[in-house]
């Protein structure tokens, strides 16, 4: 893991791990359950993404990582601590069908339990804490996607 010096290095390096990390979380939940599985996203730049650079291609399952509002910045003579808060989610078409919800609890469940282990070895950021799980969110822009996935705090500096 390279060293985090500002929130670029931040979202950047959760974004690599994400794309490192997510598929083998996602295959342990399909393994786990064994009734239908959730598709892996494939691992490049354009189903990981920061925010700001998604594309809306069809049937695109894609995993996005971003600053949720203001950065709090907190400062003294010496030294300076940004603190963010940063939501990663994974966005995928919505079939209509009775599985969506659960399918969007599978994809929380493997963000959630992903970020837990980026935490463990992001030894750079403090104060890494997990607030709050997004389970299943509908968008109505120019397709319905489903999003879920989990928001975190960490103070960098």
């Amino acid at each position: 893991m390279s060293k985090i010096y500002d929130e670029e290095d931040l979202v950047s390096g959760i974004r690599e791990f994400m794309k490192d990390n997510l598929n083998t979380k996602i295959a342990s939940i399909n393994t786990e359950k064994g009734d239908f599985n959730i598709d892996t996203i494939t691992s490049d730049d354009d189903h990981f993404v920061l925010a700001g650079s998604l594309l809306d291609i069809p049937n695109h399952t894609f995993c996005q990582v971003a600053i949720d509002g203001e950065i709090e910045v907190k400062t003294n003579a010496d030294s300076k601590a940004s603190i963010l808060n940063i939501f990663v989610e994974v966005a995928f078409d919505n079939p209509k069908n009775a599985k969506s919800y659960k399918m969007s609890l599978r994809y929380m469940r493997a963000v959630y339990e992903t970020l837990l282990e980026y935490a463990q070895s992001a030894i750079e950021a403090d104060g890494f804490e997990i607030t709050k799980a997004i389970p299943m969110i509908v968008t109505y822009k120019q397709r319905q996607l489903v999003v879920s996935g989990a928001g975190l705090t960490v103070a960098i500096g």
